[in-house]
């Protein structure tokens, strides 16, 4: 905030940047998390195929309808 006041920013404005600057990084932060709780997600729902009963016997297809 020093750095802020001696390049012309009063002491509301350099608060006001170093508010904008946390919550720009925060929201970075927790896009990212989301997106990686996302897919962990998304790959557990994938992989519960492999945990499925194969058919005891042959379905026809157009007993699928």
């Amino acid at each position: 905030m020093q750095s802020l006041q001696m390049h012309g920013y009063t002491v509301e404005q350099s608060r006001q940047v170093v508010s904008n600057l946390v919550d720009g990084q925060a929201t970075a932060l927790a896009t990212g998390s989301i997106f990686t709780t996302a897919a962990i997600v998304f790959a557990a729902a994938a992989s519960i195929v492999w945990l499925a009963p194969r058919p005891k016997h042959a379905v026809a297809a157009g007993h699928a309808h």
